[in-house]
């Protein structure tokens, strides 16, 4: 597990930047350059040996003094190609050279940052914690050799991309040498020439820190451990009686094994074969853990779809039992019985709201008559009445788009005789004056012959079928159907069901005038002939009658006066629109729109406007210098 969840952010590096010093001076301790040496010296030995192997220490001698004066020699033509190329500076800093060192401290940041784990936290852990590789392997809980490989990696990493971002070791070395500080300069050449002296590889005094810097990579300090390496094997190795010509002089087995530690080739087979054993015998086990690993998981998905399965379970017996409490329908008839919102729904509740409801509007009307203005008391009332109405709403949703109807998005699934003569079995129900078997019979006949009545006026429409006359056809239908079942019932149970201030009129949800209000368009006058004038005036302009039409359907609007007079009357505050006189309106707008589509030179927009029409004009008559019904 990491250390540093989150690691610090670059401000906060730049700010601390005394952790540089010590990263830069690991930069610029390159060893590649003595084990290139080493490498070169053993390859020389191996391709061109001495010819006299006592004489193999000497001989190995003046080989790394040879590759180490050769290395030595490019170093200094190529210093001296750069002192010839660079310009001369001032001793003193100058501004360029601050913001350089400030562009080395930027860059060195970002690059440690950008690292991928674990070696960002070691190097972090590391400089910037001050941390040491004991403290890091204690802390992240690995081997301290672990760390230390994750060291020496990172720097690699990290001498790789400045590699890339200077274009070569030389440059960033020279840019990252003022970062070091004056002491990395001074030990990198001093040791340079310490070493190569007693290695024997000439003197590196004077040296300049360039100088130093370009000899990390071949000379200087390098050959100075390189030589030395070489020398200490050479001594052990003389020391021992044997030289690198006795070495490659290739002795006996047997003294090769005692000598070198050798192993028995038939020990090595052995050693082979067990390993092979051992790899195949946990291959074995991978494979043998990788199916258990499968069926640990198979059955733990198992376990998840028998837990869904019960759940699912639990939850249908919960729903049946919930079910089963509900009251069952009272009246089953035609195709439309099985619905799972009827089979399914809370009669009662709804029977309950129905009969709220009622009581609700009977006391918004008397509000109303009594000249109250809408108000708080009217809201209150309004919020109760869509409180109740909330509970009609689930099972009449569950009937959207799976009853027919002409009155879509007006109550029409709503007000058909299944859910209706099921609605007024649950009210009489709850009211303890149940509908007898016969009542529930002839109930059931009469929404049969609903269904059928329905389904032939359906048949027999066409394209010039106006949408407002398949609209009063379905209406009349359950006004007649509710109508027949009303009349079968008891003095009692009509008592119960109904209240005759609210009957038939939209605070009355068993009967079809909860279809027909949605629709409802007021159509005021003072008097009856106001009425019929206003009713031109507003065909006219809707329909974009020109005059000589308009004049042509003056009959017309005569006759729609005759159909709607016997249901004029004064219109009194708080009264609702009922049943009977909107049916009367509604059909007396149906055979004006048939005269209207019977013109001759009607415009094809108006056409299709009247045949789209959807409202129903309910005429109401005002007394003159009375407050308009709407308010």
């Amino acid at each position: 597990m990491s250390p540093l969840a989150s690691p610090p952010r670059p401000e906060e590096l730049l700010a601390h930047t005394a952790w540089m010093k010590p990263l830069a001076r690991r930069l610029l301790s390159d060893d590649a350059g003595a084990d290139d040496i080493v490498q070169e010296a053993w390859l020389a030995a191996l391709s061109r040996p001495p010819r006299a192997p006592e004489a193999s220490g000497s001989w190995l001698g003046r080989v790394v003094r040879n590759l180490s004066l050769r290395a030595r020699r490019e170093r200094d033509r190529r210093e001296r190609r750069e002192r010839r190329a660079a310009r001369p500076e001032s001793l003193s800093v100058t501004p360029d050279q601050v913001l350089e060192q400030a562009e080395m401290h930027r860059l060195l940041v970002e690059e440690v940052l950008r690292m991928e784990e674990p070696y960002r936290s070691a190097v972090l852990l590391r400089y910037f914690g001050e941390q040491s590789a004991a403290q890091i392997a204690l802390q992240q809980e690995v081997p301290l050799d672990t760390v230390k490989t994750r060291l020496r990696r990172a720097l690699d990493r990290l001498r790789e991309r400045l590699d890339r971002v200077y274009g070569g070791r030389q440059a960033w070395m020279l840019a990252i040498l003022p970062l070091a500080g004056a002491a990395a300069a001074g030990t990198l050449a001093g040791g340079s020439a310490a070493t190569a002296y007693a290695a024997g590889t000439g003197s590196a005094c004077g040296a300049s820190p360039a100088a130093a810097i370009t000899g990390i990579s071949l000379g200087g300090w390098i050959m100075g451990k390189t030589a030395l390496a070489i020398g200490v094997v050479a001594v052990i190795t003389l020391a021992g009686g044997y030289g690198i010509g006795r070495f490659l002089s290739k002795p006996d087995a047997e003294e090769a094994k005692a000598r070198l530690g050798l192993v028995e080739r038939t020990k090595v087979e052995e050693f082979d074969d067990r390993l092979q054993k051992a790899v195949a015998e946990l291959e074995k086990a991978q494979v043998a853990m990788a199916a258990l690993r499968g069926e640990k998981e198979a059955l733990a998905t198992r376990a998840d779809a028998l837990d869904g399965d019960l759940q699912a379970a639990r939850e249908e017996a919960m729903a049946k039992a919930k079910a089963e409490e509900r009251p069952k329908m009272a009246v089953s008839f035609g195709k439309y019985a099985d619905l799972e919102s009827l089979q399914t729904a809370d009669w009662a509740e709804m029977a309950d709201a129905a009969k709220n409801i009622g009581e609700l509007f009977a006391q918004v009307m008397e509000k109303v008559a009594g000249g109250e203005k809408v108000g708080d008391a009217l809201q209150a009332l309004q919020l109760k009445i869509a409180e109740q109405n909330m509970k009609l709403v689930k099972p009449y949703l569950g009937l959207v788009g799976k009853i027919p109807t002409n009155a879509p998005g007006s109550n029409g699934e709503f007000t058909h005789p299944i859910l209706t003569a099921n609605l007024l079995g649950a009210v009489l129900k709850n009211a303890e004056v149940p509908l007898t078997s016969a009542q529930r019979k002839a109930f059931s006949q009469i929404g049969t012959d609903f269904e059928s009545r329905y389904e032939q006026l359906q048949a027999g429409y066409g394209e010039g079928t106006p949408k407002l006359e398949r609209f009063m056809d379905e209406l009349e239908l359950k006004r007649e159907a509710m109508s027949g079942m009303r009349d079968l019932l008891r003095p009692e149970q009509r008592a119960a069901a109904y209240r005759s201030d609210v009957e038939d009129t939209m605070g009355d949800v068993l009967s079809a005038m909860v279809m027909a209000y949605p629709r409802i368009q007021g159509l005021e006058g003072d008097s009856a002939e106001g009425l019929r004038a206003a009713l031109a005036k507003q065909v006219s302009e809707k329909y974009k009658l020109a005059p000589a039409q308009a004049e042509a359907l003056g009959g017309a609007f005569d006759a729609w006066l005759d159909e709607v007079r016997p249901h004029l009357a004064p219109a009194k505050k708080g009264d609702l629109p009922r049943l009977d006189p909107t049916t009367a309106a509604g059909r007396a707008q149906v055979n004006l729109y048939k005269r209207i589509l019977a013109l001759a030179d009607l415009d094809e927009k108006a056409r299709q406007r009247v045949l789209g029409g959807e409202s129903l004009l309910v005429p109401k008559l005002v007394e003159p210098g009375a407050e308009s019904a709407k308010e």
